[in-house]
């Protein structure tokens, strides 16, 4: 079939028409065109992104509103000696960096001063916050216990045995010496919500 370019006067643009066609349908064609306006081609096609989901801090403090389970067994540490714990899903080379102090810290605090429930309720923020901004690694700093009247560190036991049980940390060390030793622990989070 063969096709005849016609002007298209007030619609701005050029329409093709089949040559073996009567005036009739011609004219028809003619008037079903007034009402059409002309695409305006960009040569491009547009993408848009699918808006990523909105996770409500409420989830978040869902998962750290977890309480100390007393009948689990996490044993006492001395004020010298390195805590280390993990959990799977995290690869041997991030857990030799985390050790080596070699992740970068994206926040910090320090809970010196606090009772043990302050500092427990103070943990359970930080690691909320920590979670709502999708920090991966964080540095808490407890102490050492040098000056505490018991056997055991209170502090730094009690960071250890929330740290065990708060389903937000993948693994957590003490700090390297540069970042404070046996008296910090640096904390790989997840950054995705436990289902």
């Amino acid at each position: 079939m063969q096709l005849l370019s016609h002007e298209m006067g007030d619609l701005g643009g050029d329409y093709f028409i089949p040559m073996d066609i009567t005036d009739e349908e011609k004219q028809l064609f003619r008037a079903s065109l007034n009402k059409t306006q002309p695409i305006k081609s960009q040569n491009k096609v547009v993408h848009r992104k699918k808006p990523s989901p909105v996770r409500k801090s409420v989830e978040f403090e869902e998962e750290n509103n977890f309480t100390i389970d007393t009948s689990i067994y996490v044993a006492n540490v001395l004020a010298d000696e390195q805590l280390y714990f993990h959990r799977g899903g995290l690869q041997k080379k991030a857990l030799r960096e985390l050790r080596q102090g070699q992740l970068p810290i994206e926040a910090e605090i320090d809970l010196h001063g606090y009772t043990l429930d302050q500092a427990e309720q103070q943990l359970r923020s930080f690691l909320n916050m920590a979670q709502q901004r999708r920090l991966r690694v964080v540095h808490i700093i407890h102490g050492k216990g040098n000056r505490s009247q018991t056997e055991f560190p209170l502090l730094k036991n009690r960071v250890n045995q929330c740290l065990q049980q708060a389903p937000a940390v993948l693994a957590y060390c003490s700090a390297a010496r540069h970042q404070g030793g046996a008296g910090a622990v640096n904390v790989v989070l997840r950054t995705k919500m436990v289902e």
